[in-house]
This record gives C-alpha cells, structure tokens and sequence, in this order.
C-alpha cells in the first residue's frame, strides 16, 4: 500500500529543475516570478571588475529589465521578502514543469505567457513574446474568476484623480473586483498599470507599478488611494493575490522577453534590444514619439514591435540604422505604427565572423507603414 501511494504522489508532481541563485535587490519576490542573470556584475565589496573572471557573475540574478532580457535565468520557487542588500533564492530553470505567477487567463496546453521586463509588472507572466527562454505555455486553465479578474489593454479604461483618490472607470471593472448593488472593498486586489497618459496630448503620464484597490464603487468603476495616475487613458489588468499557472518553461534561444512601452508626444521612448516591445495606445498624441533600432548584436536576433492600441492624429516612428525588407533589396529607413494589432518583426544577419554589415532584416508586418 505504501508503494501504491508513493507512486500516485510521484506522478502528480511536476518535472523540474532547481538551482539557487544570488538575488541583487532589495525587493519581495511571488512565488512564480521571473528573474534574468546580470551577466556583467561586478562589485567594489570584493574589488571585482569585468576584466575579473568572476563566476558569481553566473549566478547573479536581477528582476527583469531592458538590460537583461536576454539573460533569463528561471522562476521564483516560493515567496521572498525583501532582504536589504539582496539574497540566494531557489529557481526553477528552463526546461522544468512549474507555476509561474501571471496576470492574465489561461486555457491548458494553448496559451503562450512570456515574462515581462516592464517596469509596471517586471517578471509577472502575461503577454506571448517570442519563443524561447523566457516563454512558457500553460498546462492548466486558469479562468478570469480565479484569479487574474480583468484587462483593459486597448488604452480605453479612463481615471480621474480628485485629492489624492484616482477613480478608474471600464465597463465591468468594479463587478469583477466584488461590486453587486453597494460598495464593497476588495482583499488582495490589485490594479496593474502598465501604461498610459492624458489624453490631450500624452504629456503627462500615468506612473507604472501595482496599486492596492481600495474600493469597488459601481459596476463600472473603482478607486485606488494614489495621484500616480493623474487624469489617464490606462492600459491595465486587475489581479487578486498572486494567480499562479503550472506551465512548461522553454528552453533554448533567448525569446529576449516583453514590455509595454508608454509613447509620449514628441519625445524618444526607448524600446529594449530583443524580445517583444508593445506600444501602448487609446490616447492622442500631438507629435510623433521616436525611436532608433541600433544595430544588433547577435546572428538571427528577433526583435518584434506591436502595437496594443490606437495612437490618434500622430504615431510611434522607428528609425531603424540598418534594415531591409524581405526581397534582400528595398532598403528601410523608418517604420509606423498608429492602430491596435499593427506589428512587424525584424532578424539580425550578416554581422558573424570578421563581417561588419548586418542588417536587420524585416520578416512580417501587419498596418505599419515602411518609409
């Protein structure tokens, strides 16, 4: 009997793989989070520099960023309170079975989730990247009601800041945080803002990060204790505690990560090198935001752009210093995108061995404009 049993114990657990790593910052970790190798640490505590062959430099984790997306090391394998001055923390690894903490539904063995190098919800699990590391598809369902309880992520949930409250206001948000016919005040819920600004010309934007739900005050609307998000079109999603999914993490090529990026008017907005960048929308612009695509530096790097909601009367403009399109012929030298689901993707080639011509070479598009 106790073989029996020993064995039906052994076959609900996950396949997995864990390491521990050393955690730089001063901050809590969710069990499920995901976190990147800071490949060029170094440190005066111990007089390591980058010519030193230091091999902590293997086991030096940070939260995910546009520094480091191309470093991802593994999920958190349980919850971290914040230690000042930083700590070891035991990580699944690529390749392993595991739950990973996520902000949006799942269906089994159907959805993508990659982790997110976004200063609002760094390595929370949300939107599909690129394959490789950094990349998992979910092997369980987790529907909205158990967890991740709603998105607004075309830039259309509107706030409004009056001394010191922010009311939030999207068809169905205060419902899905507990609202019926009174107000209610939500456990555990949090607000996830990833992007967004003034609708009258983007100039003042909202501040990205978690906020505590303080209220649900109608079907339609919510309340948060802050002025971080001043008067905004938002784009964001709704969690409670920390909904976790077991998921399959991928190994192999770096999938560079995601991140939400907030375009302003008429300033440069940098999009990381690698993985996936979204240009958040819902809002109008009174100039052009920019960016410059430097050339890569690694042979058949992937770099996406997309975009999760209209920009009005003006777009986010990419130069890119070195581009072709597909036929090997027509040069690019800007690209556009203004409208929701617009994208193109780009490979890096032709910079290996002694060669100095890369291009970034243009692979699909949908609705951006080539110049």
């Amino acid at each position: 009997m106790s073989i029996m049993n020993n064995g039906v114990q052994h076959e609900s657990q996950g396949k997995d793989d864990r390491q521990k790593v050393w955690f730089e910052q001063s901050v809590a970790l969710k069990r499920g989070m995901g976190v990147c190798y800071n490949l060029d640490f170094v440190t005066t505590e111990t007089d390591q520099t980058a010519s030193d062959p230091w091999g902590k430099r293997t086991k030096s984790t940070q939260l995910p960023d546009a520094t480091n997306n191309q470093a991802f090391a593994g999920v958190t394998t349980q919850d971290y309170d914040a230690v000042v001055g930083g700590q070891w923390i035991e990580i699944f690894i690529p390749g392993s079975f595991c739950e990973l903490a996520i902000g949006l539904p799942t269906t089994i063995n159907s959805t993508l989730l990659t982790c997110s190098a976004s200063g609002g919800d760094a390595g929370r699990f949300t939107f599909q990247g690129l394959p490789g590391r950094g990349t998992a598809i979910a092997l369980q369902t987790v529907a909205a009601a158990s967890g991740p309880l709603f998105q607004s992520l075309d830039g259309s949930a509107t706030c409004a800041t009056v001394s010191g409250v922010c009311t939030i206001t999207k068809t169905g948000i205060g419902t899905a945080c507990g609202y019926v016919d009174a107000t209610v005040y939500p456990e555990g819920m949090k607000a996830v803002v990833l992007a967004g600004a003034d609708d009258a010309t983007s100039a003042t934007q909202a501040t990205a990060g978690e906020y505590t739900i303080a209220s649900a005050t109608s079907a339609d609307t919510i309340t948060i204790a802050t002025t971080a998000l001043g008067d905004s079109d938002l784009t964001l999603y709704v969690i409670q505690d920390n909904p976790t999914c077991l998921c399959y993490l991928f190994d192999g090529n770096e999938s560079g990560l995601q991140q939400v990026i907030n375009p302003k008017t008429g300033t440069a907005v940098a999009a990381m090198v690698g993985g996936l960048t979204l240009v958040a929308g819902g809002y109008t612009m009174a100039a052009d935001a920019t960016f410059t695509l430097a050339d890569g530096v690694r042979e058949n790097q992937n770099k996406a752009f997309g975009c999760l909601g209209a920009l009005t009367t003006k777009d986010y403009i990419v130069t890119v210093t070195s581009g072709l399109k597909k036929d090997g012929s027509t040069s690019i030298t800007t690209f556009g995108m203004d409208a929701a689901h617009e994208f193109a993707t780009f490979q890096w080639n032709g910079a290996f061995g002694a060669l100095t011509g890369g291009v970034w070479q243009l692979q699909a598009f949908v609705g951006a404009t080539f110049a």
